[in-house]
């Protein structure tokens, strides 16, 4: 990551990984008791592809000053020198933004990234490492051996990770530190230094405008790239472009678009986080954001929900009658009265319902007196809708869920906020489990789209859990909330199906994304498919589930770097997929402008891939949801960049990011 998005990291990342903080009830918030459960408690698959790395000095800083506010300006960059108090405060806001809280050998805090992809070093550079530490054996080292390794490791460029049994991986080792890019003709034109592992190698990637070599044109400063194949054709052009202006999302904060979905009108109404309060003031924490444009991309109106701690929107949806449900999660303690709250001091699940003008009908909190989160909301043509995420609660809103563990769950309320029925069946087992996404049929039952690293409980007779790695259950549910069926997904790395849409034969169809073993090769779900790059890397993937549960097609979206399918949604004649790569080649063949850019695909009915989009500049831009039907689309996500794609949008601070909104044209017909 380049280091005009490292802020952003303190900000988004609890919105792009996967992490959470459950704190005790009653406890003090600089009680050194409180409870955090960290992946190291909740991702245990075996052998792990993607292994805690120290964060930068830049991130620490920047989750102090989250943590502290102007108690931060004296932070010398020793989380030592902290109170008790203070430091319970940084290890609270780094697990909420998904960070790795623990302890060194001396028991000193430290903070480290969950999941950063890492690559191990071809078997003869780890031999040649061991020997010259002295080292004959990689297995039961001591402490001494593998001090000396891993000094060795370090003059190297490589990482020597320790395992269990006393042995170590050698991996290319992971920076945060700026990649130097530097203009070499033109600003189309652009050399970036890659960091990873060999901080010497730079890749030169160049951009034109007009036609491309991949049959492509350019539209808007987009560019295009079309597929025929034999019974269908695919255009994507840039129709409008929508982007976060003013001060509270440029310039004085930093802003994530997570979720859009669109109205029956055409009008659109995207959620997300800002730094920005409801005063307009800059926050010391990141608040809830809610946005509603026009159909022609004119911002109609917004509201941000801030209280006194980290508050944010994960998801929307837009029921029947025109009214806005929002859903997120918050550490506030004053966003209601007191007695609405189920447990002051944890993380509480957040739903809103909005008039379609603006107005704030009420909020409700969900939970219990443990953790709780949501991720997912869906309108159910009925008034209501049906909500799902995580908890460890047992009482309150989720009193049937079960103890010892983290529940993924699924509720559905009427279109007041009345709770009508709640599941955790088939979801529960004694290790960590969550719903990411949720759609409904027109039959009313729902589809839920669950990752899970529980291998017994409920679990224990799937073969994804035997594999022992992390993995993805697709669960349909009836209309009242029991289970129909269940299909599950698994690879040797990991499996991560984060988004459905409902498919063209009243199935469902899902995307997300895979890593393979550390063979490289793809062992488990998606066997029959070569992997596109090496071990610790991620590919797209989209399946289509019939209504019984039979899979229907697989399809792989592969470069030789990461590729993240992050949303999929409904078009004429097929589906069209959003999401973000590092990737030059194979699916992904356009040049890449820095660090990660967005993309949009399209699909025929029968899982054949068409034509697809680039959206880029030279930080990170990642699309993380795409809502639509018909022939348009519309992506929204984040970015750090303010140059090619985004050089009209972007943000103008360096130090910020910005939520952005694009919409797409696609003519699709067979």
């Amino acid at each position: 990551m380049k280091s005009r998005a490292n802020t952003v990291i303190a900000v988004v990342l609890a919105l792009l990984m996967m992490a959470a903080v459950f704190t005790a009830c009653g406890k003090n918030s600089g009680d050194e008791t409180t409870t955090t459960l960290l992946p190291d408690d909740m991702w245990t698959p075996g052998d792990e592809v993607y292994t805690p790395v120290e964060i930068s000095d830049v991130e620490l800083a920047e989750i102090v000053k989250q943590a502290l506010g102007d108690d931060a300006s004296d932070f010398d960059g020793d989380l030592s020198s902290l109170s008790k108090d203070q430091l319970s405060k940084v290890k609270q806001v780094a697990a909420l933004n998904g960070y790795v809280v623990s302890a060194d050998g001396d028991g000193k805090t430290v903070i480290m990234k969950d999941n950063v992809p890492v690559t191990e070093v071809p078997e003869d550079v780890a031999n040649d490492i061991l020997k010259e530490a002295g080292v004959e054996k990689n297995e039961n080292l001591t402490p001494s051996q593998y001090e000396r390794v891993s000094k060795v490791a370090e003059e190297k460029g490589v990482t020597a990770v320790t395992k269990d049994d006393g042995s170590v991986t050698m991996v290319e080792k992971v920076s945060t530190t700026a990649a130097s890019t530097t203009s070499s003709g033109g600003s189309n034109d652009k050399t970036t230094s890659i960091i990873a592992g060999d901080t010497s190698r730079t890749t030169s990637t160049t951009r034109s405008s007009g036609t491309t070599s991949s049959g492509g044109n350019s539209s808007g400063g987009l560019t295009q790239y079309t597929f025929t194949t034999e019974n269908a054709t695919a255009v994507i052009t840039s129709k409008s472009v929508t982007a976060t202006k003013g001060n509270v999302y440029t310039g004085k904060s930093n802003v994530a678009f997570n979720s859009d979905a669109q109205a029956t009108d055409g009008t659109l109404i995207a959620v997300g986080s800002t730094m920005t309060d409801k005063s307009g003031k800059e926050s010391d924490h990141s608040n809830a954001l809610i946005v509603k444009y026009t159909k022609d991309g004119s911002k109609d109106w917004e509201y941000i929900l801030s209280g006194d701690g980290l508050t944010t929107f994960e998801d929307v949806a837009v029921l029947s009658d025109g009214s806005i449900i929002a859903v997120g999660h918050t550490l506030a303690k004053n966003l209601v009265s007191d007695a609405s709250y189920k447990c002051k001091g944890t993380v509480e699940g957040v739903v809103c319902k909005f008039t379609s003008a603006g107005k704030l009908e009420w909020i409700r909190i969900v939970g219990g007196s443990g953790g709780d989160m949501i991720y997912a909301v869906c309108e159910t043509g009925d008034g209501g809708f049906v909500i799902g995420g995580k908890s460890n609660s047992t009482d309150g809103d989720l009193k049937n869920a079960g103890a010892n563990a983290i529940k993924a769950f699924v509720g559905k309320f009427d279109g007041s906020g009345n709770s009508q029925w709640s599941s955790f069946s088939s979801l529960s087992g004694s290790k960590h489990n969550s719903v990411n996404d949720l759609v409904v049929a027109s039959d009313g039952s729902v589809y839920a789209a669950i990752e899970s690293v529980t291998f017994d409980g409920d679990y224990s007779d799937l073969d994804a859990a035997k594999n022992k790695t992390r993995f993805s259950v697709i669960t349909k549910f009836s209309s009242t909330g029991s289970v129909m069926w269940r299909k599950d997904f698994y690879e040797g790395g990991t499996v991560l199906l984060k988004n459905l849409c409902i498919g063209n034969d009243g199935g469902v169809v899902t995307a997300g994304y895979y890593s393979s073993g550390k063979t490289g090769a793809n062992t488990g779900s998606f066997k029959s498919i070569h992997n596109g790059g090496p071990s610790g890397t991620y590919d797209g993937i989209i399946i289509k589930i019939d209504a019984s549960g039979s899979v229907k097609w697989r399809t792989p979206l592969i470069g030789f770097d990461s590729d993240i399918v992050t949303g999929i949604t409904r078009i004429n004649g097929g589906y069209a997929v959003t999401g973000y790569t590092k990737s030059t080649n194979r699916d992904f063949a356009f040049s890449n402008y820095g660090d990660y850019d967005s993309f949009v695909y399209t699909i025929t009915n029968g899982g054949t891939t068409q034509a697809y989009t680039s959206l880029g500049g030279s930080n990170s831009d990642r699309a993380l949801h795409i809502c639509g039907s018909g022939k348009e689309v519309t992506v929204c996500g984040v970015t750090a960049s303010s140059d090619n794609d985004f050089s009209d949008i972007g943000s103008t601070n360096s130090d910020k990011s910005c939520g952005f909104i694009y919409k797409f044209e696609i003519d699709q017909s067979k």
